[in-house]
């Protein structure tokens, strides 16, 4: 019987070292902990199934390099085996709609260097529906709350993961409706085409939102709250939507998780609580004292309706702190200099004066959508009709 292997975290004490005070500290980690293998993702089992794999790196390393050139599988104890093919480096993806919800599974992965790692087989958990998502804005609307509520009339489930995409739209404080057609050297109006002043951009979770109802009468989670928005945030500027994907874990899972969150979000100073061990299921099949970062769950998540929130809410809005005042060259179509200059300042064209006599330009950031990360792709099942 596989011996259960426990790693204490060591980012508390690299936090507690480099916050002690006067004296720098450079701490010395051996290479085992620096280069752990991890995995994160879990078994789907009616959608997609999404596996990252990485491995850790010393804290002045702001990327982890990724693993390519692995075998990934996804294996039920009958033997069945299911190819998790890499689809762009370090990700490895396939659509496992079609696994027997009946049955245990466990992922399987051999490296390039022939090293081979396996979790724990797991049973799929089913979770039940997402009831409804809705917001609250405080009472001096400086903050937006995202809440969401369900419940399992069976009450079996008690344990609940939830990860969620965001979309929305992103129109800076200036519209340009003009252009300088650097072949005519004359300002024109911009075609639709060349619209920058609506752009929508998306987004995936990152952090681990968990909820259980251990203590409860009822397996029911009502209207608790997963994140907010604050106020100069630009996802509630004009249109803001939300889909949530909810997941039943079982109660090893979950102690993974919330141990994990406790990790990343608690600790930060001498006097916070210190990480706790963190008991993960994936193992070297090669070497029994090879530490593995991870847990791989099997189960069948649901998706909520998506919500929207409107614009418009917030007490100011997210450009007040800019520094977007209007800039007046003179009008002057045989002026060949003045456009390029303030093209090369960040400055763009946005309107004539009212009397015609001048052109109003302004800084790039307060006039191009594209600017803060947004491109012209709008969702197809965006409910309004920007050009």
């Amino acid at each position: 019987m596989r011996k259960k292997r426990n790693y204490i975290a060591i980012f508390g004490v690299l936090i507690l070292a480099i916050s002690a005070c006067v004296y720098p500290y450079n701490a010395s980690i051996s290479e085992n902990l620096t280069s752990m293998l991890v995995v994160e993702g879990d078994i789907i089992v009616n959608g997609t199934t999404r596996i990252n794999l990485s491995r850790t790196s010393p804290l002045d390393n702001a990327y982890s390099p990724v693993i390519q050139g692995a075998q990934v599988y996804v294996e039920d104890e009958q033997g069945g085996r299911y190819a998790v093919p890499e689809v762009f480096p370090g990700l490895y993806e396939a659509e496992t709609s079609h696994l027997d919800w009946e049955r245990s599974y466990r992922l399987h992965i051999t490296l390039s260097n022939k090293s081979q790692y396996a979790s724990a087989y797991v049973p799929v958990c089913v979770s039940p529906l997402v009831d409804s998502v809705g917001y609250i804005v405080n009472p001096d609307s400086t903050a937006i709350y995202v809440h969401l509520s369900t419940h399992d009339v069976k009450g079996k489930t008690q344990y609940y993961k939830w990860s969620y995409v965001e979309n929305w739209e992103i129109m800076p404080q200036w519209m340009s409706m003009l252009t300088f057609d650097t072949e005519t050297l004359r300002y024109r109006y911009r075609y639709n085409e060349e619209n920058i002043h609506f752009c929508w951009t998306s987004r995936s979770s990152s952090e681990i939102l968990l909820g259980n109802t251990t203590r409860l009468s009822d397996d029911v989670i009502a209207d608790q709250t997963l994140f907010y928005i604050s106020e100069l945030d630009p996802r509630a500027q004009v249109l803001y939507s939300v889909q949530f994907a909810q997941a039943a874990l079982t109660r090893e899972a979950y102690s993974y998780w919330e141990n994990l969150r406790k990790n990343s979000e608690d600790v930060g100073g001498l006097f916070s609580p210190q990480p706790s061990e963190l008991n993960g299921n994936l193992y070297a099949l090669n070497n029994p004292d090879e530490v593995v970062l991870g847990y791989v769950s099997a189960y069948a998540q649901t998706l909520s309706e998506r919500a929207f929130i409107p614009g418009g809410l917030m007490r100011r809005p997210p450009w007040r702190d800019c520094d977007c005042r209007s800039v007046y060259p003179p009008l002057d179509t045989n002026d060949k200099v003045t456009p390029f200059v303030y093209f090369r300042d960040g400055l763009i064209p946005v309107d004539y004066s009212p009397d015609m006599s001048q052109v109003v330009w302004h800084r790039k950031i307060c006039c191009d959508c594209q600017m803060h990360g947004g491109t012209k792709n709008k969702p197809a099942w965006w409910p309004n009709h920007h050009i």
